[in-house]
C-alpha cells in the first residue's frame, strides 16, 4: 500500500541519491525488495510515498536504519537533534 506524497518531496530526493550512490536503476531496487516498477518511480518522482513496509525492505537493501527512511517519508517526525534548538528563544 501506498500512501499519497505530502506536499515536500523530501523521500524522492532522498531515494534518487540513493540510487544514485549504488549506481541502481528503479527497476533495480524493485527486484531486490520485492515490488513493481512502477511502484518505486512514483517514489522516485515525488508522486507516492512508501508504506511502512516498504520503507523498512528499503532500509534494509539501503543498508541504513528503517527510522532514516520513516522520517524520510513523513512516517516519523525530524530528529530532535537535527532541529534548531527552540529553548533558546525562550525568556
Amino acid at each position: 500500500m501506498l500512501y499519497c506524497q505530502p506536499m515536500e518531496n523530501e523521500m524522492a530526493t532522498w531515494l534518487n541519491e540513493k540510487l544514485n550512490e549504488k549506481n541502481w536503476s528503479m527497476r533495480e531496487l524493485a527486484r531486490r525488495i520485492g515490488k513493481s516498477h512502477t511502484a518505486i518511480a512514483d517514489i522516485a518522482k515525488g508522486e507516492m510515498n512508501p508504506s511502512p513496509e516498504m520503507c523498512r525492505l528499503i532500509a534494509e537493501v539501503f543498508s541504513v536504519a528503517p527510522e532514516t527512511v520513516f522520517r524520510h517519508a513523513g512516517l516519523l517526525p525530524n530528529d530532535p537533534d537535527d532541529e534548531p534548538d527552540v529553548e533558546e528563544g525562550r525568556h
